[in-house]
C-alpha cells in the first residue's frame, strides 16, 4: 500500500480534477423506440430552478464516467425550466443533474423540482423518491473536496484522534442510522451508500497526512520532507488503525465500483494487506476496472497538445490485446466505444458546440464564432502547465489580433468554478476568457490539459491536437491560414 503513497501525495497537492468524457445518448421530449418494457424505462417530469443555459445533462456517475464514456442524458429544457424525460434503464445507478444527486431505477416515475443552487430545495415525489429525497440532505463530497477533510482541509486538527470521534465519526454513525431508517429503498440502494460514507472515512484517513503537512508544516515540500511526513503518517495510521479495519471491512465489493467516492480509495482498498486495511481478496471487476483505466488514459495520451514518442497503433493494439483477455463485458464495451469516440475527433469532422460564461456571466456560445478560425486553450488554474502556457496564447493573440478571421479562446475546466473566477479577478486575460461545464466537453475526449484545439472557418477541426502556443509550430501555423 505505502508505494502508492507518495504518488497520491502528489496528486492531491495538485488537486488535479480529470474531465469527463463521454456521448450523450438520449434527448428530451422522446420516447426511445424500441423492444423494451415499461419496467425497463425512467419517466422524469421535471424543472429546473435557478437554471441558467439552454440545455444541460443529467450525469452518468458510474465507472462508465471514470473511464470517461459516461452515458450522459442530454436535458433540453423549455422556458421556464420545465422538461420531460423518458428513456431505458437496465439497471440502477446514481446521476447527477445541476449539483442535485439523484438515483434512479428502473421503473421509477418521478415529478423532481431542482434547485441549481441549494440542492437542499430540491424536491422528489412518485416512485423512486425516497432515495432521492435522502440524498440531497447528505454532505456532498465532491472532486474539489477531500472526504471529511474539508475544501482546504480546514477539519484537519494536529491530533487526528481529535478529528476521528470529534467530528468524523459521529457524522459516518449519523448516516448510517439514517441510511437504515430509510423505509422504501431497496438493499442495494442501502448497501452502496454504507460503502460510500466508508469510502469516504477510508479516503480521509488516508490523506489525513497530506492535510496536515499543508496545514501544519510551514513551507511543506514532499522532497524536503519526505523523511517528515512519513514519519508522521506512521504516527497517524497507527491511530487509526482500528476505524481504518472497521470501516474497510466488507468494502471489497464489486457493486461499489459504481461509486465515485469507492474508486477514489481502490489504490487502498486492492493493497490491503490487513495491517491498515482488510487483506484484499482477488476481485475481477475492481482489477479490469483499473486496468480498463490505465489503458485507456494511456491511449489518450496518444491526442495531446504535446510532444510524445508513443505510437498510436500500438497502444492500441495493446488496449485490443487486453481487452480480448477481460471477463467483464462492460470494459469491452467500452474500450471499443471508447477507442470510436476518440475516432471521431479528427480534421475535417464536425466540431461540438457548447456555452461557456464569461466572469461577467455572459453566455458564449462557440458557434458564435462559425466562420472564424479558433484556436482553443483548454487549462484548469490547478494545471501549472496550462499556466505557463498562457503568456505565450496571449502573445500569440498580439500577434493576430489584426486579423479579424481568428479567435482565441481561454476555456477554463476548473470543477469548482468560485475558484476560476477568483482567478480572473487576480489575473489578467486579454482573450475571450470562459467557464465551460465539464459535461458539455465530454465529447472532446480531453483526458490531459493543457490542450489546444484549432477549429476551421466551416466549424470543423482543423486540428484537433494543436501544437502549444509555446511551440514554434503554433506561430507557423496560424501563419499558414488563408
Amino acid at each position: 500500500m505505502k508505494n502508492h503513497l507518495i504518488i497520491l501525495l502528489a496528486i492531491c497537492l495538485i488537486t488535479p480534477h480529470s474531465l469527463l468524457s463521454g456521448r450523450n445518448l438520449y434527448t428530451t421530449d422522446s420516447d426511445n423506440n424500441g423492444s423494451v418494457s415499461e419496467k425497463e424505462q425512467v419517466t422524469l417530469k421535471g424543472k429546473l430552478i435557478n437554471f441558467q443555459g439552454d440545455k444541460t445533462y443529467l450525469l452518468d456517475v458510474s465507472d462508465k464516467s471514470g473511464l470517461r464514456v459516461p452515458e450522459n442524458i442530454l436535458i433540453e429544457p423549455r422556458p421556464g425550466g420545465e422538461f420531460y424525460l423518458k428513456f431505458n434503464l437496465r439497471e440502477p445507478g446514481y446521476y447527477k443533474l445541476e449539483g442535485s444527486t439523484l438515483y434512479l431505477s428502473p421503473g421509477d416515475n418521478m415529478n423532481i423540482e431542482i434547485d441549481c443552487i441549494d440542492k437542499s430545495k430540491s424536491k422528489y415525489s412518485g416512485k423512486g423518491s425516497e432515495a432521492c429525497n435522502y440524498l440531497k440532505t447528505i454532505p456532498e463530497f465532491s472532486q474539489v473536496d477531500i472526504g471529511y477533510l474539508g475544501r482546504n482541509y480546514e477539519n484537519v486538527n494536529k491530533d487526528i484522534k481529535e478529528f476521528l470521534s470529534g467530528y468524523m465519526l459521529p457524522r459516518a454513525e449519523k448516516s448510517f442510522r439514517e441510511i437504515e431508517g430509510l423505509k422504501n429503498v431497496t438493499d442495494t440502494f442501502r448497501e452502496l451508500e454504507m460503502a460510500r460514507v466508508k469510502s469516504n472515512v477510508v479516503m480521509s484517513i488516508m490523506l489525513y497526512t497530506a492535510g496536515y503537512s499543508r496545514k501544519y508544516i510551514e513551507g511543506f515540500d514532499i522532497q524536503k520532507h519526505k523523511d517528515l511526513f512519513s514519519k508522521i503518517r506512521e504516527e497517524q495510521l497507527s491511530s487509526s488503525e482500528e476505524v481504518l479495519v472497521k470501516y474497510g471491512k466488507g468494502l471489497s465489493r464489486a457493486e461499489n465500483i459504481v461509486l465515485p467516492e469507492f474508486r477514489k480509495i481502490l489504490v487502498w482498498v486492492r493493497g490491503g494487506t490487513g495491517k491498515d486495511l482488510p487483506k484484499y481478496e482477488r476481485i475481477a471487476r475492481l482489477e479490469e476496472y483499473e486496468q480498463t483505466a490505465t489503458l485507456l488514459q494511456k491511449y489518450a495520451s496518444c491526442f495531446t497538445s504535446f510532444p510524445n514518442d508513443r505510437n498510436k497503433d500500438e497502444v492500441l493494439a495493446e488496449l485490443q490485446a487486453a481487452k480480448e483477455k477481460m471477463s467483464v463485458q462492460l470494459y469491452r464495451d467500452l474500450i471499443d466505444k471508447s477507442v470510436k469516440e476518440h475516432g471521431e475527433i479528427r480534421k475535417g469532422a464536425p466540431v461540438f458546440d457548447f456555452t461557456g460564461y464569461d466572469s461577467n456571466g455572459k453566455p458564449v456560445k462557440l458557434s458564435d464564432y462559425k466562420g472564424k478560425y479558433i484556436y482553443l486553450d483548454f487549462w484548469a488554474t490547478w494545471c501549472g502547465p496550462c499556466i505557463k502556457e498562457y503568456p505565450f496564447f496571449q502573445e500569440l493573440y498580439h500577434k493576430f489580433r489584426n486579423r479579424g478571421d481568428i479567435v482565441f479562446i481561454s476555456v477554463s475546466t476548473d470543477q469548482d468554478k468560485d475558484k476560476w473566477l477568483q482567478y480572473m479577478k487576480e489575473h489578467t486575460h486579454e482573450t475571450i476568457s470562459i467557464h465551460v461545464s465539464n459535461s458539455f466537453l465530454n465529447p472532446y475526449k480531453i483526458a490531459f490539459i493543457p490542450r489546444f484545439m484549432l477549429i476551421d472557418k466551416d466549424f470543423t477541426f482543423f486540428d484537433p491536437s494543436a501544437p502549444r502556443p509555446s511551440m514554434p509550430e503554433a506561430e507557423a501555423l496560424l501563419q499558414s491560414l488563408k
